[in-house]
């Protein structure tokens, strides 16, 4: 009698779960800032979204990227400041490309 119950409580539980999320997907989501608002153009959220921080900001992250790959992948004996400095332009091209595409 009480593995029936627990296991009627469990398909309970788990009915009352399927059914709340149905519910809440058939609902419409809220817009978030009223009917009215119009679209952005491309060019409008190009400076909105600041494209040029973005770029910046990937350049730096892989240049970051390369310096520490460097300083993990090559022995602390053979470190010098030319191949840190190679290894960390590479990373700073590679994240400025990739902000491209």
């Amino acid at each position: 009698m009480k593995k029936k119950s627990i296991g009627l409580f469990l398909v309970v539980v788990l009915l009352m779960g399927i059914v709340g999320t149905s519910l809440a997907a058939a609902a419409p989501p809220p817009l978030p800032f009223g009917e009215e608002v119009t679209p952005l153009t491309n060019e409008e959220m190009e400076e909105v979204d600041g494209a040029w921080g973005a770029t910046l900001i990937k350049t730096a992250v892989g240049a970051a990227v390369g310096g520490v790959s460097y300083l993990i992948t090559t022995p602390q004996s053979d470190w010098n400041w030319s191949d840190g400095l190679r290894h960390t332009v590479a990373g700073a091209v590679s994240g400025l490309v990739g902000s491209f595409f």
